[in-house]
């Protein structure tokens, strides 16, 4: 289903007046950039400016018939510019009377900014002004979009339940549905089908009623969204009170709006039944713990999510009842001849990382719910964009789905997928997975920082399945790469942090777990270690049970060891709090390292156990200080940090002579000792 494509409609159709919106390049002011690209190092933007317009016109509400009458293309536009805010406008629809709408300022395109050669060659973004009427002024920007082929394709309607937007959504799931046996192979559950134990039956969708399944096979469809701070959801709930009464009927429109607009799309979708968290599961019951472990197969085996993308709660909705944009072809001067102009502006569905302005991919709640669905179909401010795991659809696709290899924005739905993928077919893909999983995780927020592990269980169990079922798991670690596991670190984040910056006391200092804000984690790529995990103590018992404490024993050292290093070794800290300074952790007595990876470069691992200190290797350590307790005869330590070292070319290493390099490794492979982690 290729888009329809706008064409141009004319070359010499610009007035006199309207041609001074093209680039005049004696009129730039020099000007920062968009604050959003504030600290960009990948743009270079130093030339950017923008120019000062003087450009007003005048009509008479309601016909505006100078406009019309003008020949002008630009001027045909902006009718429709005004008129389509109006429409936005209830409380001025019915204004007459004269209209000024004037333009003060063109912003350039960033992209002709960064890759033109010339000032002259650059191309307009956005058009800002105001539209006066009467005495109310209401600001008005005009946007550009730029295409070398001079092919644009319309902008989409902006109602997700108008008969074509519902005709698209459903031949994306058509064409992904239809060809299970070639390119959309993986994008279905692989085994028998068990719905969750209840659904909402919607054939009604003004009248739906909670029905109990007994894991029959029912398709259905899930909802993936943010509950927000209000009330609404809780007032909404399912609990064991109203239950009785929700198996027999609930009208539609007591739910909060983005329960609501899930039903109505679901419904001309199709759909017979959806599934909902708040409405499916007893809330005030111990129903949770059990339906909670089975929520991952719940978005693998629906047959697609709704994720309503830009509402940040239960009670804000997603289904917009807006006016089309007023869009048009364009000549303009430069190397581009064509331009597509548009009002009012248009936010592209942006759904990929927690980065975006999007509620719903900044919450810690829904990213398993991305990894683990089937299908999703994000039903955004603007557009609607699909993707299953073949690759993605939107208004704008040549075809109805975009063939792209998705990485890790999916989990594989089973362990046959995994096998047949070019990302997650060995246990080595399988980890270096994880480790970017929770590196994204971590991007994300959680209301409740005690729900940071539980809203992972999905994907910790799936993992576990990709990895064999045998992995022992101890609170967002694996056992067996529980060394690498360790060296998580902070992400520098430029100008002032947005992140807490303390570690939260939910979690032992040493997990990740304890840490609110962006993680990334050491390569773990040919790395070896000489350290062993003695005992894992934990603590509670059931459900409540936490790892409390690691007992490890290894190489440690005091960190005064590197107050002085020789020439040419590289010593990088990357402490877990920000208030911490390397220059005063160096010189305390108490503060020590615990070697946990040693990278070989291409040495035997055997000769190293034999005699660590005999050649330089970078070494990546765990910066830990005393408590003043202990744990049966062991002094117990919280982590500090992370260390890298690393000898440069010229470092100096004579194994054989007290050199300062062999003394320094010698320092650092002294002695092996035990240490309580908590």
């Amino acid at each position: 289903m290729p888009p329809s494509t706008l064409e141009s409609k004319g070359a010499d159709t610009l007035c006199q007046r309207c041609l001074r919106l093209t680039f005049d390049n004696s009129a730039i002011v020099d000007a920062p950039p968009p604050q959003r690209y504030e600290g960009r190092d990948d743009l270079d933007l130093d030339e950017y400016g923008i120019v000062h317009l003087d450009f007003t016109l005048e009509d008479e509400l309601p016909d505006l018939l100078a406009l019309e009458r003008s020949g002008c293309h630009m001027c045909l536009f902006f009718k429709k510019v005004i008129l389509t805010q109006l429409r936005l406008l209830p409380t001025e629809q019915n204004y007459t009377g004269r209209i000024t709408l004037q333009f003060t300022e063109f912003h350039p395109d960033l992209g002709t900014v960064q890759f033109t050669d010339s000032r002259d060659d650059w191309l307009p973004n956005r058009i800002a002004g105001e539209l006066r009427m009467g005495t109310e002024m209401y600001p008005i920007d005009v946007f550009a979009k730029h295409r070398t082929d001079g092919r644009y394709s319309p902008m989409p309607d902006p109602n997700p339940l108008s008969d074509q937007s519902i005709h698209r959504i459903k031949t994306y799931l058509d064409t992904c549905l239809g060809n299970q046996d070639t390119h959309h192979s993986e994008c279905s559950y692989p085994g028998t089908i068990a719905a969750p134990l209840r659904l909402l039956n919607i054939s009604d969708e003004r009248m739906i009623r909670l029905e109990e399944t007994n894991n029959q096979d029912i398709p259905y469809v899930i909802l993936s969204y943010c509950w927000g701070p209000a009330k609404v959801v809780f007032d909404a709930r399912t609990v064991l009170a109203n239950l009785p009464e929700r198996l027999q009927g609930l009208r539609t429109d007591t739910l909060p709006q983005t329960l609501q607009h899930s039903i109505s799309l679901a419904h001309r979708l199709g759909a017979s039944h959806i599934w909902i968290d708040a409405l499916c599961i007893v809330q005030d019951s111990g129903e949770w713990i059990y339906e909670s472990v089975r929520m991952m197969q719940y978005y693998e085996m629906a047959q697609y999510t709704i994720v309503p993308i830009d509402s940040s709660g239960a009670e804000k909705g997603f289904l917009s009842n807006r006016p089309p944009w007023a869009e048009d072809i364009i000549q303009w001067k430069g190397s581009f001849s064509h331009l597509q102009f548009y009002f009012p502006s248009f936010n592209s569905v942006e759904e990929a990382g927690p980065a975006t302005s999007s509620p719903w991919a900044s919450r810690g709640w829904t990213f398993q719910e991305r990894l683990l669905s089937s299908r999703l179909v994000f039903i955004g401010r603007d557009e609607v964009k699909f993707r299953c795991r073949a690759g993605w659809g939107k208004h704008a696709s040549q075809t109805p789905i975009t063939l792209e290899s998705l990485g890790s924005y999916f989990l594989p739905l089973s362990p046959t997928y995994a096998a047949h993928s070019n990302d997650w077919n060995n246990v080595d893909m399988i980890r270096d997975k994880w480790y970017q999983i929770l590196s994204e995780y971590s991007q994300r927020s959680l209301t409740k920082q005690s729900d940071k592990l539980i809203a992972l269980s999905g994907i910790t169990s799936k993992i576990n399945q990709l990895l064999g079922n045998h992995e022992k798991y101890l609170d967002g670690h694996w056992e067996s790469d529980l060394w690498h596991g360790l060296t998580w670190r902070r992400v520098p984040v430029r100008g002032k942090p947005s992140w807490p910056t303390v570690k939260s006391d939910e979690f032992p200092s040493w997990s990740w777990c304890c840490m609110n804000q962006p993680l990334i984690w050491q390569d773990g790529t040919a790395s070896v270690d000489d350290i062993r995990l003695v005992e894992v103590v934990r603590q509670g018992t059931g459900t409540d049970e936490k790892v409390k404490k690691l007992i490890v024993e290894g190489w440690i050292f005091p960190i005064k060891l590197l107050a002085a290093v020789p020439d040419d070794l590289e010593v990088d800290f990357y402490l877990d709090s920000l208030s911490d300074s390397s220059d005063d952790l160096v010189k305390q007595e108490g503060v020590r390292v615990v070697l946990l990876k040693a990278y070989l470069d291409g040495e035997d691992k055997n000769e190293w156990l034999k005699d660590p200190a005999a050649k330089p290797h970078d070494v990546c350590g765990l910066i830990i200080e005393p408590t003043g307790d202990s744990y049966e005869g062991h002094a117990m330590y919280r982590r500090l940090g992370i260390v890298d070292i690393l000898p440069g070319w010229d470092f100096t290493f004579w194994s054989s002579e007290m050199t300062p390099g062999s003394l320094f490794y010698q320092g650092m492979y002294t002695k092996k000792e035990t240490a309580v982690l908590v």
